[in-house]
């Protein structure tokens, strides 16, 4: 899997439709956009509304500039025989121009890794691609800033979250939400967003899943690795240790973790200076490898202690005397 963005201003530019070409299009997103004063999961008519839209995409034309750049994309993702892509979306895109590099993704690498989503295409010679893979499929994610996922609040992307999972939630795997450098901490900013109104002070994650409606399922925490890394937003080792014990607690379905990045990855407790490596006697080095296993750990003391309880629970039952009838 590889990421498309991030700090390389102008990659989505280029895939994106002109403001003259913008104003040519049909106006198929309307329903999505007059959705946007209501909750994801609102009710019943909303849910099915969503997933009709899902099923029967709207054909967009593509973009002048598309094939240019979009081509060399395509091929690299195909010579290095990628399973995924997540599209890091740090400049001003617009709503159609996602939906189409999304769709056309879909078109030419074939159905989500974990649901089958049929998708137009705007080259009639194209078909879709099953991969043949172990696991199968191919994923597209995206990595919003936690705001994002918060209606009428800033952040980077330039087009609605909301709107885009109600028109293309089926062909996104999920969302690699970054909880760090202003746009939101992993352990409690609701006050420094304006949120002070939320009864639950379980933290920024909840109310995502609680208030704005997003599924737990789809929205996989980001958060930075160590405490040099970004501009603000590192939480330690016992505060994430905490949150996300919380977390798994509170929200089935619970999509993961994220880390920006893995290769320095450290806690304070983790920096430690080399001993053994020629030439580099009291250097500090940094074992990566430590991060993935602390978050293993939370995870599965949580699979642990649940597996305990059904034990306990099934030796509980089995010395019960049940009466039988006569």
């Amino acid at each position: 899997m590889c990421m498309l963005g991030g700090a390389a201003q102008g990659s989505f530019k280029r895939l994106d439709y002109s403001d003259d070409e913008l104003g040519l299009l049909p106006p198929l997103l309307s329903e999505a956009e007059a959705a946007l004063n209501s909750n994801l999961n609102n009710d019943d008519e909303s849910r099915t509304g969503n997933r009709r839209r899902n099923q029967h995409p709207v054909t967009l034309p593509a973009p002048t500039s598309f094939e240019q750049f979009y081509t060399p994309l395509r091929d690299f993702l195909r010579s290095r025989n990628l399973d995924g892509i997540d599209l890091d979306v740090e400049e001003p895109t617009s709503l159609p121009g996602i939906i189409h590099l999304i769709d056309r993704l879909r078109s030419d690498f074939g159905s989500s890794s974990s649901t089958s989503v049929p998708t137009p295409s705007d080259d009639p010679g194209s078909r879709s691609r099953s991969r043949s893979r172990s696991g199968g499929g191919f994923t597209i994610t995206l990595a919003p800033v936690a705001t994002a996922l918060i209606k009428d609040l800033r952040h980077l992307s330039g087009f609605s979250y909301f709107s885009l999972e109600r028109l293309r939630g089926a062909s996104i795997d999920w969302y690699n939400t970054q909880f760090y450098n202003g746009w939101g901490n992993l352990d409690d900013s609701l006050p420094a967003l304006g949120l002070e109104g939320w009864s639950f002070s379980d933290g920024l994650y909840d109310y995502i899943v609680r208030r704005e409606g997003w599924k737990a399922e789809k929205v996989v925490v980001g958060m930075l690795t160590n405490p040099r890394h970004g501009g603000s937003g590192y939480v330690g080792w016992e505060g994430v240790t905490r949150v996300l014990g919380g977390l798994l607690e509170r929200c089935p379905g619970f999509a993961g973790v994220s880390g920006w990045e893995y290769w320095m990855a450290a806690q304070e407790v983790d920096l430690v200076l080399s001993r053994d490596t020629p030439g580099r006697e009291g250097e500090e080095v940094t074992p990566y490898w430590r991060w993935a296993w602390r978050m293993s750990w939370i995870f599965a003391v949580k699979e642990i202690r649940d597996r305990a309880l059904v034990v306990a629970a099934g030796r509980s039952l089995a010395g019960l005397r049940i009466p039988t009838l006569t």
